[in-house]
């Protein structure tokens, strides 16, 4: 078409450049596109994609044809029903957490450990100005503690035990949400306690209210955190 693309200039935006409709240029670009476009046609391979078009919608209409007479069956193609495929990875993912007594021990260490240090941070605090400001930050560490640390815990489960689960899933023993709900759900003692062992140590220490209400009302907020961020960290 008389046009050369530039050395050390990326074609496609030459090829970009050319073809756009300037405003100021508009007719004379519309003329040089509609000569691109009746040139291309008239090229063999506009040519070849045209009759590798016709050849497609052909192969279209035959095999809609032919499926309308053809009875489909569908089959599942795992081999156990929902239920049972989620019972048997639950039992094997909870096995495996039972089996690692030492991660455990290390997360209530790791979280007694925090609870104190936040608690000395922030002991004593009163309703005051500056008070009610460090209550803001304390809370902000209980949150930032309780999904962070749940998150990067498990940050790496699925890539640990990624080729097992392929492996098994594409040998039809069960599906992918089955998977994510089951290890998801084998965590949910682990988020329950660990938030449990923190609060009951900051709560208190910080001098956030005594009630028991309040104090459960805590506790339940950061256990729904520490699943939240499990499910999301898996």
């Amino acid at each position: 078409m008389g046009s050369s693309c530039p050395e050390s200039y990326n074609p496609a935006d030459f090829f970009i450049g050319i073809l756009a409709i300037q405003p100021e240029t508009e007719q004379e670009c519309k003329k040089f596109v509609t000569e691109c476009c009746d040139a291309f046609d008239s090229s063999t391979v506009g040519q070849e994609v045209v009759a590798t078009a016709k050849l497609n919608i052909t192969s279209s209409k035959a095999n809609g044809r032919d499926s309308n007479a053809v009875e489909v069956r569908k089959e599942s193609t795992y081999k156990a029903s929902w239920l049972n495929q989620l019972g048997a990875v639950f039992k094997r993912a909870a096995l495996e957490n039972i089996r690692e007594p030492g991660v455990l021990k290390s997360q209530l260490f790791q979280i007694i450990v925090t609870g104190l240090l936040v608690g000395l941070i922030y002991m004593g605090q009163e309703l005051t100005n500056d008070g009610v400001n460090n209550i803001n930050g304390a809370i902000f560490i209980m949150l930032s503690q309780n999904s962070f640390g749940f998150t990067f815990s498990v940050l790496q489960t699925f890539c640990v035990t990624l080729p097992i689960f392929l492996r098994e899933h594409f040998s039809g023993m069960y599906r992918t949400d089955v998977y994510y709900i089951a290890k998801s759900v084998a965590e949910v003692p682990l988020s329950f306690i660990l938030p449990l062992f923190f609060s009951g140590i900051a709560y208190y220490m910080i001098g956030l209210n005594p009630a028991a209400e309040r104090f459960f009302t805590c506790l339940g907020l950061l256990v729904l955190i520490a699943n939240v961020s499990t499910s999301f960290g898996e």
